[in-house]
């Protein structure tokens, strides 16, 4: 109507009248909504010469068509783009079938740091524990610590022997956040094997990982560490957040 209105003041007159109806059909016809929208997005996401648009359709194939048989095609289509964001949506969107691309992107060496964080986090358990010491170790060793951190909550949730192994290594032998993220995993884990290495963290010079150990601690549950955390709050006593920990270590 704007445009029509703009037009007959502009220079009125039939011929002017018709390219004004002209411009706004066009005008309509980009707007409306495609017959397809969905076949229109697969399209996208398999064509479009951006990547972020192909990743962007994808997500709205997720998001708002799952249940469209086209859309788990699309999604596999997918696991085999050259974007790791791409395969990424695809594999976490895909279950279990996605469980291959998630775990070759967990140990790939990709650029996105992230992009090996998220694939990490969505393996969760699924991620085998020597997988998660090796992708651990190399990412200390490039200083990737957003991957080590990640990599230390995996092995937390997978457990056993080397897990907990490589985690008192790092509980040792680190310090910052991924000594406490590790003091958080053993706590997860549960293991008695952990005991020696949480009770030498108490005597860290870095409160949270005194209050991570005795939190550690007080799901073990075990009767030999009381004795030593009593000591680490008498040699800590302005530390409210061992002092805490510590409590309930005890009562555990």
């Amino acid at each position: 109507g704007a445009t029509v209105r703009l037009a007959l003041t502009a220079s009125p007159g039939p011929r002017s009248l018709a390219r004004a109806l002209v411009k706004t059909l066009a005008i309509a016809r980009r707007l409306r909504t495609p017959p397809d929208p969905v076949q229109r997005l697969v399209r996208m996401a398999r064509k479009d010469p951006f990547s972020g648009l192909r990743l962007h359709a994808l997500r709205v194939l997720v998001e708002s068509h799952p249940a469209d048989r086209r859309t788990p095609n699309a999604l596999r289509r997918a696991l085999r783009s050259a974007d790791a964001q791409t395969r990424l949506l695809s594999a976490r969107a895909c279950g279990p079938a996605g469980h291959d691309a998630l775990l070759l992107l967990a140990r790939s060496r990709t650029d996105d740091e992230s992009v090996v964080q998220q694939a990490i986090a969505a393996l969760g358990r699924a991620l085998p524990p020597e997988d998660g010491i090796s992708i651990l170790e190399r990412a200390l060793s490039e200083k990737h610590f957003g991957v080590a951190a990640a990599a230390i909550d995996s092995l937390g949730l997978t457990g056993g022997v080397a897990a907990v192994n490589a985690l008192g290594r790092q509980l040792t032998d680190g310090e910052g956040p991924l000594a406490v993220a590790a003091a958080r995993a053993l706590g997860e884990i549960a293991d008695p094997c952990a005991i020696p290495v949480l009770l030498s963290a108490l005597s860290s010079q870095a409160s949270d990982l005194r209050t991570s150990a005795a939190s550690a601690l007080a799901r073990l549950g075990n009767a030999a560490a009381v004795g030593a955390l009593r000591r680490a709050v008498a040699d800590h006593p302005l530390d409210l957040g061992l002092r805490t920990a510590a409590r309930h270590a005890i009562a555990a």
